[in-house]
Formats: C-alpha cells, structure tokens, sequence
C-alpha cells in the first residue's frame, strides 16, 4: 500500500497482507516533506549598458497622452523640452521631424508619435541626445477620416485695464484657435493626410500714463522736458493701448506611396507662415508705429524605403527647406527712451529681409543580424543664408553657406 499527500512524505507498506473474512486497520502517520528551493546567484557585477532599454528616461508619447498636451504649436514645443529635461549642449535639445532638424512642429493632428531621449548615444545624431526629441507624422489611411476643433475666447468676456479710463478706450482682444485634418485613400497603393491650423492672437500693449502730461485733451504729443506750463491734460486715455496683432498658419499635407511589395516613397510638405506687430511699450512724442515681421517656412521631404532582403532595408531621405523672414518699419523716426518708465519708437526706418535655405539627404542600410543588428549610412547637409539691410541707408547683404558631411556607423 502506498499514501500520499502534498506536502508530505510519501508513505509505503510493502508485504500488506489480507486473508479472506478479516479486518486489517492500518494507523498511517505521513511525515512533512522536505521543501525545495532553487537559489540562481551570478557573478557579474553591476555593468553600464548603451542599449536603448537600458535608458530610464526615454519616453514614447502617442494616443490619449499626445491628447493630453497643448494643441498650441509653440506651447507644444515647450511642453516637450520640459519633459526632456537638460540637454547635453548649450545649445539646448534638438527636435526632429521625421528625422530631419531645423523644421517647426507641425499641427498636432498630424503627429503619430514623439520620442523623447530614445538613443542618446546613437551615431545617427549630430550631437549626445539627451533632451532630443524625436516626432513622426501620421501616413495616410485606406478609409476617409478627418476631425476639426476650434478653441478662443470672445472680447465680451474681458475686462478693461484701469489705466485706460474706461471700456471703450481699449481695443478689443481675443484668440482664435483652429486645427483640423483629414485622410484617406488616392488608390489602392497610396494614401494622403492633410492637417492645418490657424492661431490669431489679438492683444494689447497697455502704456501706463502716470507723470505724463499732453499739450490738450485730445492730443497725443507730449509736453516737451522742462516746461512746467504743460501739465494740465494727462495723455488721452483713447491712446493708451497699442494694437499689437499675432497671426500663425500651418498646411502640412503627405502623401505616401507604395511600389510593389518592397518599395515605399513618402512625400511630405510645409508651410509655416505668420507675422507679428512688434508692441510699443510706451508713448514717445509723436508715438510712431512700431516695426512689423513677417516670416514663412516651407520644408519639402521625400523619403524612400526598399526591402532588399528579409533582413535587410535601404532607406534614402531628402529635404528642402526655404525660410523667408522680413521686417518692416512703419516709421522712421527716432526712439525715445525714459530708463526705468518706457522706451517708444526706436525703429529708425530700418527694412531688413533674410532668406535662408537648408538641403539634407540621408542614407542608411539598416541589417538585422542572429544576436546583433547593424545600421551604417552617411548625410550630407548644406545651409546658405542671404541677409539684406537698409541700416545706416545703405544696403548690406550676405550670403554665408555651410556644407556638413557625416559618416556614420553603430
């Protein structure tokens, strides 16, 4: 006979015997058994490692978290070097847009992803990536979608500003926020995505009027130092606020296509435009416009991707990128400057315009191996900048031009 139990010793009593018409009662005692524990103790000492798992800060942002952040490009872009921390330069963290630096954000409802502090020892990069974040843009979709916000407020619900008398002497602030997007299908091997947006800011530069007299009710001429008749009309409250507008659109459309089974060709377009009225911050004798800028930026990026093996991908990027920026005076006369109360004017009838332009192209062969995985390829990079002046009324222009090429293996 043989008992056994979980736990306890496995009991046996060999030679049992059982004769006919009789009753055998067995007193079984089980014994605890022993208990067995495996202990696996290595060697090898803590060790500091390269590999991207390794990297406790590294940080992949997409889906309800992307939809967390601010849809606001310039909020956006501070929220994420927030949360990629210090950087390794002086420069500050780099930000890449489907690879390529220089290039603003795009509308937020165009990015699939961003990587923050993915690999900052990878050869690919210009620089040690800590604070380098990484941003990849939405491919198109085989079924038409698309989603369109508006965010602002309405001046009826601001309030007035106690140095300028009264509600109707301020000019009326607002903002207006519009962002939208759509994909789809072109044919059944390509596809598109387009995403825009539009930020109107219109605020006020509020001039604080106390200790400044005017030559009569209405007017906005100062009344000149010294003259001690001058101080019965303080500077008219329908004066006090200077206009100081603030526009930014974004149109960032893709197009992706594929060529049979093994070849990809995305194509992706930008274009960054704005101006924005530089405020007065306060009154000057015969209170001059301020000085107006403009700019615009429109990158072009193509990328291709072949499959020349199992293991094996080729991937080619190229980029163009154009930035125009001008800056216009609306008045020539000259800055008054009080220390410690305001400064007004100071444009100096200064016309100044900057064309810049940037050319990247990037090949990399990408081969995943048995228990290794190696990535070589090179870039090269060139940016020409023009810069033309009226300063001192004469013109004066630039043309500086700066070619990179890089090696790279890891």
């Amino acid at each position: 006979m043989t008992v056994s139990m979980p736990g306890f010793a496995t009991m046996t009593k060999p030679s049992l015997k059982i004769t006919a018409g009789t009753t055998v009662a067995l007193d079984i005692k089980l014994v605890v058994g022993d208990q067995t524990t495996t202990i696996n103790v290595t060697s090898d000492a803590a060790t500091v490692s390269v590999d991207s798992d390794s990297n406790a800060s590294s940080t992949i942002i997409k889906g309800a978290d992307l939809d967390a952040l601010s849809d606001d490009p310039d909020e956006l872009s501070a929220e994420l070097t927030a949360l990629a921390g210090p950087s390794s330069g002086p420069n500050g963290g780099q930000i890449y847009v489907d690879g390529f630096t220089g290039g603003q954000l795009p509308p937020k409802s165009s990015i699939r992803e961003i990587r923050i502090n993915q690999n900052p020892f990878s050869a690919e990069y210009d620089k040690l990536g800590y604070g380098r974040i990484e941003v990849f843009t939405k491919p198109g979709t085989d079924k038409f979608h698309g989603s369109l916000s508006t965010q602002g407020d309405t001046k009826a619900l601001n309030t007035s500003n106690p140095f300028l008398g009264g509600t109707n002497a301020q000019p009326s602030y607002y903002t207006f926020f519009l962002l939208g997007n759509i994909t789809g299908p072109l044919t059944k091997t390509s596809s598109f995505s387009v995403a825009v947006s539009r930020r109107s800011i219109q605020q006020n530069a509020i001039i604080n009027p106390t200790g400044f007299f005017a030559s009569s009710a209405t007017s906005t001429t100062l009344c000149n130092p010294g003259d001690l008749t001058c101080n019965s009309f303080p500077f008219p409250a329908s004066a006090r606020a200077v206009l100081q507008p603030q526009l930014r659109q974004d149109l960032s459309p893709r197009f992706d296509f594929a060529f049979g089974a093994k070849n990809v060709l995305t194509a992706r377009y930008q274009y960054e435009g704005g101006n924005t009225r530089t405020p007065a911050s306060g009154p000057t004798p015969s209170r001059p416009p301020a000085p107006t800028s403009a700019a615009t930026k429109t990158p072009s990026r193509f990328r291709t991707r072949r499959r020349s093996a199992p293991k094996i991908v080729n991937e080619t990027r190229f980029e163009y990128q154009r930035a125009d920026s001008n800056q216009t005076a609306l008045s020539s006369l000259p800055a008054l400057i009080v220390q410690g109360i305001f400064t007004g004017g100071g444009s100096n009838g200064q016309n100044s315009n900057s064309v810049s332009t940037h050319i990247e192209i990037q090949n990399y062969t990408s081969i995943a191996m048995t228990t290794h995985f190696m990535r070589f390829g090179g870039r090269l990079r060139t940016t020409g900048e023009s810069l033309t002046s009226n300063a001192a009324r004469t013109a004066r222009s630039s043309t500086p031009t700066c070619w990179t090429l890089a090696p790279i293996l890891e």
